[in-house]
């Protein structure tokens, strides 16, 4: 456990890993937000094919 390549990469490189935390999350954040993106548009298009917003609503909520 404590000559684990990881808990040596934190001790040698504590700024580089950091960094890499950061990068790591920022990409989570990113790709979390074109899931939402994409999700909206998919709901979008199902509201302008059927014409009404609550049918869309209104399956969600009936399964």
């Amino acid at each position: 456990m404590h000559d684990s390549p990881c808990l040596r990469f934190w001790t040698l490189y504590p700024r580089l890993g950091e960094k890499a935390v950061i990068s790591y999350q920022l990409s989570v954040i990113s790709y979390q937000l074109s899931v939402i993106s994409y999700q909206l548009s998919v709901i979008r298009r199902q509201k302008s094919r059927s014409g009404a917003a609550w049918g869309f609503f209104g399956r969600g909520l009936l399964q």
